[in-house]
């Protein structure tokens, strides 16, 4: 998990310091930083809603009669 996301985060901060490179630093570093988070957040979400739909409801560990054949 920690692969997937840390380079978010890294990116986020990697952007802002980039600041000297931008032609208006200060209009264009908070709409960055908030555009980025806001990318990350809908793609974490986006995990969770996919990861959650491929797990089982109730996972006992015992095999199901259906599973046995």
């Amino acid at each position: 998990m920690f692969a997937v996301f840390f380079p978010s985060f890294t990116g986020i901060v990697g952007g802002a310091n980039l600041s000297g490179d931008l032609k208006d630093p200060a209009e264009a570093i908070p709409k960055g930083t908030l555009l980025a988070i806001l990318v990350t957040g809908i793609s974490f979400i986006c995990f969770v809603v996919l990861s959650t739909g491929c797990s089982l409801r109730e996972a006992s560990g015992e095999e199901s009669y259906a599973e046995k054949f």
